[in-house]
């Protein structure tokens, strides 16, 4: 079994936050977590989206702990909670977020989360023991294209699956890799269904806050280039069809 990674392991990856952090031990992790809010106020739980981290919340933080009893987590693979490679999935995630509110919340939650945090809120919503959950919200959930077979539209192996793919190659295990200008290239070059390819680009040109300087010189770099892949792709296809 690979051994599983723990944030001392890898401390210079990470920055200081308004907020101190916490470790939960859940038995075969550990999982770090935010605290905001007074104990008498409602539990709210928030979940992250994938490859993100309890961060994306801190803006929130102050404003929504004047309501709620506001908790933020790293789920493992995430921020400085525990790294498990292998050991990865829904019912892993979810069960340890169902520890997590016997020990740590210990008392019924509002659970929140976004895109496959979303997804684990469903989880939760559907597996969680009775009465932890006292309601659940889902931003932008993406719970068909989760599925390996769906009734409509492209399941995980034709989304999602793809660019987990090309950064697994790219980026490796744990970040071992790390070539992100290489990532980008191979997804806008061909490794990446044009319909797809043309989605990311369109995500990251709408990302909210300024762009890190490095990254937007790179993507500048390629954009031409990327579009003038897309295009010829685009005219080849249609020469076929």
């Amino acid at each position: 079994m690979s051994r599983h990674i723990e944030a001392s392991d890898h401390e210079a990856l990470f920055v200081g936050h308004n907020f101190p952090e916490r470790l939960a031990d859940l038995g075969e992790i550990r999982m770090n977590y935010v605290e905001v809010g007074n104990p008498a106020l409602p539990a709210l739980l928030l979940i992250p989206a994938q490859t993100e981290s309890w961060w994306g919340y801190e803006a929130a933080l102050e404003p929504l702990s004047e309501k709620f009893h506001t908790f933020a987590i790293d789920v493992r693979g995430q921020g400085r909670s525990s790294w498990t490679p292998g050991r990865y999935s829904l019912d892993n995630w979810g069960n340890d977020l169902v520890r997590f509110i016997d020990e740590v919340t210990q008392q019924p939650v509002i659970v929140s989360g976004n895109s496959s945090g979303g997804v684990l809120a469903a989880w939760l919503g559907a597996y969680a023991k009775p009465s932890q959950i006292r309601g659940a919200i889902l931003e932008d959930a993406p719970l068909f294209a989760s599925e390996l077979i769906t009734t409509t539209g492209p399941g995980i192996r034709q989304g999602m699956g793809l660019t987990m793919a090309l950064s697994h190659k790219w980026l490796g295990d744990q970040w071992s890799i790390g070539d992100w200008a290489g990532m980008q290239r191979a997804a806008m070059g061909g490794e990446l269904p044009t319909w797809l390819a043309k989605g990311l680009m369109a995500m990251a040109t709408a990302a909210d806050g300024p762009p890190d300087p490095k990254v937007a010189a790179e993507n500048a770099r390629i954009r031409p280039r990327v579009r003038a892949v897309v295009l010829q792709r685009d005219r080849h296809r249609q020469r076929v069809t």
